[in-house]
């Protein structure tokens, strides 16, 4: 065992003697592992933060999302926007289905003292956030809050409560213009709803 550890600390001596001699190959070779290191690391980072990190909710491996597929004469066609119809449908007749919410992409534009401020939302049915099982910080979901009834409903991300109405824990039930046209805030979603 003690001639292992003397032949390795010989070559440990040997190996930053050749180094200390030659100091632009020893940096080209040093810079090229952290560059090796550093791009590994950021790739595995996106590609867990986008594949393989489990989603934020109960149960996850349960939500699915449909699309819908048209045959056209040049093929098949994918519409990710399922017709609200349609998937009320789905939801009245499938056996499968515990619960099912309709949501589209949609941004708005809010107007603060910065000027105007371009955000990413959803339109949703007002069972959304129950069918994901995530429960508002503030306030209530669009269910709670009559949603159904009143299309002028919005609960806010966390980051957007924080960001634009500074953290306001008093912001639930304040109307805000969206677009021009006044909206009530229902709710403020926790950190860790996406």
């Amino acid at each position: 065992m003690t001639g292992y550890l003397d032949g390795t600390t010989q070559d440990l001596r040997l190996a930053f003697r050749l180094m200390a001699r030659r100091p632009g190959f020893t940096g080209a070779v040093l810079a090229t592992l952290a560059l090796g290191i550093g791009a590994t690391t950021a790739i595995f980072s996106v590609v867990y933060g986008v594949l393989l990190r489990p989603l934020r909710y109960a149960d996850p491996d349960r939500v699915v999302q449909f699309l819908m597929q048209i045959r056209t004469p040049t093929g098949p066609r994918t519409i990710d926007a399922v017709p609200v119809a349609e998937a009320l449908q789905w939801r009245d007749s499938a056996a499968t289905l515990s619960s099912l919410a309709v949501y589209n992409s949609r941004s708005l534009t809010l107007v603060t003292a910065d000027g105007p401020q371009r955000l990413i939302g959803v339109t949703a049915s007002p069972d959304f956030f129950e069918v994901l099982e995530s429960a508002p910080m503030l306030g209530r979901t669009l269910a709670q809050s009559g949603g159904a009834t009143d299309a002028r409903v919005v609960v806010l991300s966390h980051a957007t409560w924080r960001r634009y109405f500074g953290g306001d824990p008093a912001i639930v039930g304040r109307s805000v213009p969206f677009d021009g046209v006044d909206y009530r805030i229902a709710g403020v979603m926790g950190e860790d709803v996406a």
